[in-house]
C-alpha cells in the first residue's frame, strides 16, 4: 500500500511539473477570462454584421477577385492585423481569439484564404524572426492592409522557370 501511494505521489508531482509546459506548447489555445470573452464578443459583432451585410461571396466567386470595397472593409475592421502586436498597430489576438474570428471569416473561402495566407505564412516570418528594424518598417503597414503579405514556394527540379530577385533602392524587383 505504501509503495502504491509513493508511486501515485511521484506521478502527481511529475504531472504538476509538466502540466504548464504541455498546456502552453501542445495546446496553444488558452482559456480566456470573462473580460476577454466580453471583449471578443464586442469584436465579433461588427465583423459578423459586415459579413452578413456587405460580403457578396457569389460575386467574389464569379469575378474571381475580392473587390476593393470589400478589402477596404476588412482593413477597416483590423482583420489584416489580427496577430500583429498592438505596438505595431495590430489587434494582438491570441490563438483562441484568432480562431473565433476565423470562424466568421470562413463564411467566405476567398476572404478566409487571403487573410490566413497574410497572417499565417506571409507575415509570420517577420513576427518570429524579423529584426526590430524589419518589424518597425513592415508590421504597421501589414496591420493596416496597406501591404498584403504573400508567400511563394517553388521546387527548382519541378518547374520550367527560374526567378531572380534584385534589390533596387528599397525594394526587390523580379
Amino acid at each position: 500500500m505504501v509503495i502504491a501511494v509513493q508511486k501515485e505521489a511521484k506521478h502527481q508531482l511529475l504531472l504538476k511539473n509538466f502540466k504548464s509546459l504541455i498546456e502552453s506548447d501542445v495546446f496553444p489555445y488558452p482559456e480566456i477570462s470573462y473580460e476577454d470573452y466580453t471583449e471578443l464578443n464586442q469584436l465579433c459583432e461588427p465583423i459578423e454584421k459586415y459579413f452578413d451585410d456587405k460580403v457578396d461571396s457569389k460575386k467574389i466567386d464569379i469575378e474571381a477577385k475580392i473587390d476593393p470595397e470589400t478589402l477596404q472593409g476588412l482593413k477597416d475592421l483590423g482583420l489584416f492585423g489580427m496577430q500583429i502586436p498592438e505596438e505595431y498597430g495590430g489587434l494582438n489576438l491570441n490563438n483562441t481569439k484568432y480562431a473565433r474570428i476565423n470562424e466568421i471569416i470562413a463564411q467566405d473561402g476567398s476572404i478566409g484564404v487571403t487573410l490566413a495566407a497574410h497572417q499565417a505564412i506571409g507575415l509570420k516570418g517577420i513576427l518570429i524572426a524579423g529584426t526590430k528594424e524589419q518589424k518597425e518598417k513592415y508590421l504597421p503597414r501589414l496591420a493596416t492592409g496597406e501591404l498584403v503579405a504573400a508567400f511563394c514556394l517553388t521546387e527548382p527540379s519541378r518547374c520550367a522557370f527560374k526567378t531572380i530577385q534584385k534589390f533596387s533602392g528599397d525594394s526587390f524587383n523580379s
